[in-house]
């Protein structure tokens, strides 16, 4: 038994905000669907732990079983919240880090860390700033090129004000039109 990991996922206990945050740094440049069936697999192999992240800095080999891939990018992530959070709860870690905090985690730059906080934590005035948001800024007439990930962020939040949305919101709007067509 799992959740849909490709449906946003709010108020989960510590082990399904640390489920969704391996999730979250799987997916990324993967087909969501396909990673979320490797996930729920491996936290089956897990079988019942208070902790997937701490059982899995012990032994790697579910994250190998499942072929969810990103080992080194995973190894590296474990490693430092062994150093850096345990013996404290990941998933309370977790469920009350900051961007700040989430951006020192190693495999976690912005795009990861605010896909994580609004999905899984519903913050809504992040931009997460994927291909189609960038095609349709593009369309919308910026000129994106040697523009950093935050001031395209900004431009993105300002478009989203400018419609009486949140970033969230416009996001999912611009997801489902492209979708259709």
């Amino acid at each position: 038994m799992g959740i849909d990991f490709t449906r946003r996922q709010f108020n989960l206990n510590g082990y399904w905000t640390e489920a969704y945050f391996l999730f979250c740094i799987s997916v990324a440049g993967k087909r969501a669907g396909v990673t979320a069936t490797k996930i729920n697999g491996m936290l089956e192999d897990i079988g019942h732990t208070d902790s997937p992240i701490t059982y899995l800095i012990g032994d790697m080999s579910p994250i190998y079983n499942a072929k969810i891939g990103k080992y080194g990018m995973l190894s590296n992530m474990l490693e430092w919240f062994s150093i850096f959070v345990l013996p404290d709860s990941p998933g309370e870690w977790l469920k009350s880090a900051n961007l700040d905090q989430l951006l020192a985690v190693p495999a976690v730059g912005n795009k990861t860390a605010k896909f994580f906080l609004t999905h899984c934590r519903g913050e809504t005035y992040h931009a997460i700033l994927d291909t189609h948001i960038k095609q349709w800024l593009t369309e919308q007439g910026y000129k994106l090129r040697g523009m950093s990930y935050s001031e395209i962020e900004q431009l993105f939040i300002e478009e989203a004000m400018s419609r009486g949305l949140t970033p969230s919101e416009l996001d999912l709007s611009i997801w489902t039109q492209r979708s259709k067509s």
